[in-house]
């Protein structure tokens, strides 16, 4: 992330677990979301710089991960809205145009049956059930709760300028020698 990024700063943090609930050490996470105008980095705007809101890190010997970026905001598809047959079939669909806000996860470590690939969404974005990607793609197991911290020595104490927010999301995923479900489970905190 920039410095001075647009934004609400937002604390990410949880654990890659197995599906018996043991950590997941030495998993790696590749973490990536648009930025508040609606662009990835490297996509449609070249005044930001390549590898903008993108990272990659490994867990700890816990499972955890945490980072800080800013909280992603939902966001319409700059092609897709210049097509005007794509605008009437999603109209006549009764969907948005926009994408609801969402953090793109990839995890991967040798015990998974498969790496893990999809999107982190959030609890309460209004676009969820009218995403015209399609509303499935956000199950509740798939969403997450943020927490807002507005207490001017908390928000200082974290070194930011202004209110923050909090996710935290915990995946249980599934291994060779782990149960046969693949479930996501989220905390707050």
């Amino acid at each position: 992330m920039r410095p001075n990024e647009p934004g609400t700063p937002l604390i990410v943090s949880g654990r890659i677990l197995d599906g018996h609930g043991r950590p997941l050490a030495g998993a790696k996470l590749d973490i990536y979301h648009a930025a508040n105008n609606g662009n990835y980095s490297g996509l449609y705007d070249d005044r930001v710089p390549k590898y903008n809101l993108r990272g990659h890190q490994l867990t700890d010997a816990e499972g955890r991960y945490a980072f800080t970026t800013v909280t992603p905001v939902a966001y319409a598809d700059h092609h897709i809205t210049g097509i005007n047959e794509v605008v009437e079939a999603v109209a006549a669909l009764g969907r948005s145009l926009y994408r609801p806000a969402h953090i793109h996860y990839e995890v991967h470590h040798p015990d998974l049956i498969t790496s893990w690939r999809g999107e982190i969404y959030f609890k309460g974005d209004p676009v969820i059930p009218v995403d015209f990607v399609g509303g499935t793609l956000a199950p509740p197991a798939l969403q997450a709760d943020t927490v807002l911290h507005d207490d001017p020595k908390d928000i200082a104490a974290h070194g930011f300028k202004a209110p923050y927010r909090t996710m935290e999301f915990d995946f249980l995923l599934k291994t060779h020698a782990g149960p046969d479900s693949i479930a996501s489970e989220e905390r707050t905190g």
